[in-house]
């Protein structure tokens, strides 16, 4: 069997441009795997014409060799996120053919499935306009099911500059309306987007701790791991970290200086799946656990389930409810679902979902808006920042 094809599909949604990898091989088998870098999309779908040079002729289940040849074609470049999330999607592609050609599904190619489902938790705290409707809002999503909320509560806050602010305030008020609304049963976890100062953000985690949240995410920008690392060290809540970091070797010194508890690799950006079932390895060697990022598209989310089965430091896997609903508009069956706060792994050959080109077509990518500004957050450097 030979690669015959390599490119690019974009996927164009409200929810953002999602870049597919499609590789077809001479036996008609064509397999595909997801690259989506947000405010990327240009740059990756560049770097996934790129790779052909590595592919095109090649055994696609060669999967080792194929990943070590695309690494190491972009000599200059190594590790970063605009090639990796290339590799990334064109490692589940390659993964998606074995999975087809042996007929049966990537988790078993893996070693087998620790488990048939997968604990899910919810991208988005339920946030009301008062505190009672926050309570409400939290009841009635823990009674969905779902394992955790997960959001950023922070509002504008930031300890970069200044001292109190009133959002923080505010924000204790609202997390303590969600644990009285969805009781003791289920969790919070807690993202900062990276916005504050290590003696910042351990001000927040002691004032967070009394609501038991279940990990405390990003709390520094990830540009420097001594300032995570000693936030990790001091923090009364279990840190997370590591959806911006990509491969193995970005994350080989976060494991080494014990800087986070909890890990994130994202499928579509840290190398796919091949390298993010290492990290997975390499982590439970230092009693880390996965709770791996996902903000893109359900194809991201069938690959993720697949490594979710097989790894045993996982604890949950979370999703944008809106996700699900895109896979109308990209596979030829809808497949994927949560169903009382659970996953239940795909279990068709390869990724185990079937890609439709003629409905992905039909949705071709959209514009990033010229309007479009960092966040609030992120503004922090500016003496004051615009309405918006």
């Amino acid at each position: 069997m030979k690669i015959i094809d390599v490119r690019p599909l974009v996927f164009g949604s409200d929810l953002g441009n999602f870049v597919i990898v499609r590789i077809e091989t001479d036996q008609g088998l064509v397999g595909y795997g997801e690259g989506s870098l947000h405010s990327g999309t240009e740059a990756v779908v560049g770097a996934i014409q790129g790779l052909k040079h590595a592919l095109i002729g090649q055994d696609p289940r060669r999967i080792e060799q194929l990943w070590l040849d695309m690494y190491r074609l972009f000599q200059m470049m190594r590790g970063g996120v605009v090639y990796t999330s290339a590799m990334s999607g064109a490692d589940q592609a390659l993964w998606d053919i074995k999975g087809k050609a042996l007929g049966v599904s990537v988790h078993e190619l893996l070693g087998g499935a620790l488990r048939d489902r997968v604990p899910a938790f919810r991208y988005g705290l339920p946030l009301g306009a008062t505190l009672e409707e926050t309570r409400e809002k939290a009841a009635a999503a823990a009674a969905e099911g779902w394992r955790a909320f997960h959001g950023d509560p922070f509002g504008a806050a930031n300890y970069a500059l200044a001292g109190d602010l009133p959002e923080v305030s505010q924000m204790l008020a609202r997390l303590a309306a969600i644990r009285e609304g969805a009781g003791q049963g289920v969790d919070i976890a807690i993202d900062c987007h990276g916005r504050f100062t290590p003696a910042g953000a351990l001000r927040i985690a002691r004032l967070l701790e009394p609501l038991q949240p279940i990990w405390f995410e990003e709390p520094v920008p990830p540009e420097n791991m001594d300032a995570l690392a000693r936030v990790a060290a001091a923090c009364p809540v279990p840190v997370a970290a590591g959806e911006r970091l990509f491969t193995r070797w970005d994350f080989r010194e976060l494991f080494e200086r014990g800087a986070a508890a909890v890990i994130q690799p994202d499928i579509c950006n840290a190398g796919g799946i091949s390298e993010v079932r290492k990290i997975a390895v390499m982590a439970e060697i230092y009693h880390i656990s996965l709770a791996p990022h996902l903000i893109y598209s359900p194809l991201a989310l069938a690959a993720t389930l697949q490594v979710d089965a097989c790894i045993p430091n996982l604890i949950m896997q979370g999703i944008a409810p809106a996700m699900l609903r895109l896979q109308e508009e990209m596979f030829k069956e809808p497949v994927l679902e949560v169903r009382d706060g659970w996953f239940t792994v795909p279990q068709g050959p390869g990724l185990g979902v079937e890609i439709d080109e003629e409905k992905i077509a039909r949705h071709p990518a959209r514009p990033i808006p010229s309007t479009y500004r960092a966040p609030v957050w992120e503004q922090w450097y500016r003496r004051s920042v615009p309405p918006r």
